[in-house]
């Protein structure tokens, strides 16, 4: 069973809280398998990105926004440096 975990991220510029089911954070742009985890991540720029999948709830509004722009899955992914 998949269950949402509560988290808050806080960094410059960037403020994110509610229930999230995947949170990436790395300096490099794949996770294992070559997964682009953090696709925008540049290994020597002394950052960390965050890639956060918020959970279900979060993610209705976000799809009929999504649907009606004709974006992509990759969006529903909230990605800050």
């Amino acid at each position: 069973e998949l269950k949402a975990a509560y988290g808050e991220l806080i960094g410059p510029d960037f403020h994110w809280r509610g229930d999230l089911l995947a949170l990436g954070i790395g300096n490099g742009r794949q996770a294992g398998g070559g997964h682009p985890l953090c696709p925008n991540a540049l290994a020597d720029d002394g950052l960390l990105d965050i890639s956060i999948l918020p959970a279900p709830q979060e993610i209705v509004s976000t799809l009929k926004s999504l649907l009606e722009g004709g974006l992509g899955i990759d969006n529903l992914f909230v990605r800050a440096r």
